[in-house]
């Protein structure tokens, strides 16, 4: 298809801003009387965390808990951004902000050839008006048919919200645009949009940190932190708890999920598990995608660990120990007490003896449609509390699954949670309690579960949803190629996780969790 638009990203894109913002934050943070600086190094690591706003609550949450803690937290962040806008609004009219290299040539070449352009960010139109009006004022009126800010943004980058909203606009299909992106997420966000993109690297000079601007190979600054290790799940769980927070359970089918869970975990700052059930290892070689996670996650920047989830069969989970999973959930729900609680102590006896953690499952969660309904069949067994302490007392297990109204894959109607229930098994138990089935709930639901004590929530059919649909759009031209769907799997898996580490109060969590956590691979 011929080329009719191109749309562009703005920092580092259309102009080096970064230098400037990184200063605009500093004279902010004197400003307020904050004994914060950001040096070029963590700067550069502050990045993955698309927003500015967000940046700072990010940062706040690290270093300062408490005062993000207090009412009024999200306003004292909200009234920092505002004055470092004004403050970078200042910098770029002193000419602190120059364009990049070519780029006042490149956008009059494409007036002259009647290419239609636009500007898709989740900067706020604010920075982008100061930019066009200062540093790219010789650029043709209006030259701009459109322009997407983070006002009309939903979810920042890597979502592809505004690059749908910018074409949307144009009234022109992805595959009619070119979008000229500088970051890995504003990448991904093109890409799950379904429009090709350029790539340039990260603004050619943030302090003393050069990329190259010649005929090199675009260049993509690498954001992960130094390597973690991986941790021990039981520790993480029981961390969850203390902090009234939940830890993501997320069931990873495949690399591309692997790579967008721990990206969102990254973007987050949150710990995560990964997890693999039994029942999926029809679709894939469990031994070759352990090995790719455990790979992944000691190079991820965030405490991770690895759980062999909905386990029945004993070699299975001998082989899953070998492997090097932390955590095994023990499913024997679907037999009477005294059968489930037998099976699962036989695990606990396995497990704990290679210091591996178990979860069990007391009650019963069904599926209700689809292939969860086969996996999972039968009528909601709901957990009873005198039952759920004899069944820990019984079994030594280190955390419990209980039925207090969800389901496994898509809820038919409104879901019924029994929070009072859930109330009763806290006080009757001492150890963290987790949810199964957790798709398809309301926000303020999470919210509910975790002030009830739920330390773990497993989440995937809402991932399996995202990617379904996200392959399907992205291969509505089968000319895209499967490339361009796995692509947009990754980048709609990693906004959904990213959104429930939100919901799931796990933001900022990383460090805290790391220094709370035995390390298992030091």
């Amino acid at each position: 298809m011929t080329l009719k638009a191109v749309i562009f990203d703005v920092d580092g894109t259309l102009a080096d801003t970064e230098e400037a913002h990184r200063q605009a934050f500093n004279v902010t943070f004197k400003e307020f009387g904050l004994p914060w600086h950001w040096d070029v190094e963590l700067y550069i690591e502050l990045l993955a965390v698309a927003g500015g706003k967000e940046r700072l609550a990010h940062y706040c949450r690290c270093v300062d808990s408490a005062r993000l803690a207090q009412p009024d937290g999200m306003e004292f962040i909200a009234r920092l951004h505002r004055r470092k806008t004004r403050v970078y609004e200042r910098r770029v009219e002193m000419g602190l902000a120059p364009a990049r290299p070519g780029v006042v040539r490149l956008i009059r070449e494409l007036v002259e050839a009647d290419i239609r352009l636009a500007i898709a960010t989740t900067t706020s139109r604010a920075n982008v008006d100061v930019l066009l009006a200062t540093t790219l004022a010789d650029l043709p009126p209006d030259c701009f048919e459109v322009i997407g800010s983070g006002e009309q943004a939903t979810a920042k980058k890597p979502a592809p919200d505004i690059y749908r909203w910018v074409l949307e606009q144009l009234g022109l299909p992805g595959n009619a645009c070119l979008a000229i992106e500088d970051s890995k997420n504003g990448t991904r966000a093109a890409i799950a949009a379904g429009i090709p993109v350029l790539g340039s690297c990260r603004s050619p000079q943030v302090g003393s940190f050069a990329c190259p601007t010649n005929n090199s190979p675009s260049v993509t600054l690498s954001l992960r932190k130094s390597s973690m290790p991986l941790v021990a799940m039981k520790d993480l769980i029981n961390h969850a708890r203390a902090h009234r927070y939940a830890v993501g359970a997320y069931q990873v089918v495949d690399s591309s999920f692997i790579s967008a869970v721990l990206d969102a975990a990254e973007a987050e700052q949150a710990p995560v598990i990964l997890g693999f059930a039994e029942a999926h290892q029809i679709h894939y070689d469990f031994q070759a995608l352990i090995k790719a996670a455990q790979s992944a996650a000691q190079r991820a920047g965030v405490p991770v660990s690895l759980l062999f989830d909905h386990a029945s069969g004993g070699d299975s989970i001998e082989t899953a120990i070998r492997l090097g999973c932390h955590g095994v959930m023990a499913d024997f729900s679907d037999l009477p007490f005294a059968a489930n609680a037998a099976a699962t102590r036989t695990v606990v006896e396995l497990a704990h003896a290679h210091g591996v953690m178990v979860e069990g499952e007391l009650g019963y969660v069904p599926g209700v449609l689809g292939e969860e309904a086969q996996r999972h069949p039968g009528q909601m067994r709901l957990t009873a509390p005198g039952e759920a302490a004899d069944f820990v007392a019984a079994t030594g297990v280190d955390c419990l699954a209980v039925a207090v109204g969800t389901v496994h894959g898509h809820l038919i109607g409104e879901p019924r949670l029994d929070l009072g229930r859930l109330k009763d098994i806290t006080q009757a138990v001492r150890v963290p309690l987790v949810i199964h089935g957790g798709s398809g709930l309301a926000d303020e639901e999470y919210r509910g579960l975790i002030e009830c004590g739920v330390a773990k929530i497993n989440y995937f059919t809402a991932l399996s949803d995202v990617a379904a649909a996200a392959s399907s759009d992205a291969l509505a031209n089968i000319e895209a190629g499967y490339l361009r769907a796995i692509d947009a799997v990754r980048v709609a898996v990693a906004g959904e996780v990213a959104r429930t580490l939100r919901l799931f109060d796990a933001t900022g969590k990383a460090v805290g969790a790391l220094a709370a956590c035995r390390k298992l691979d030091e």
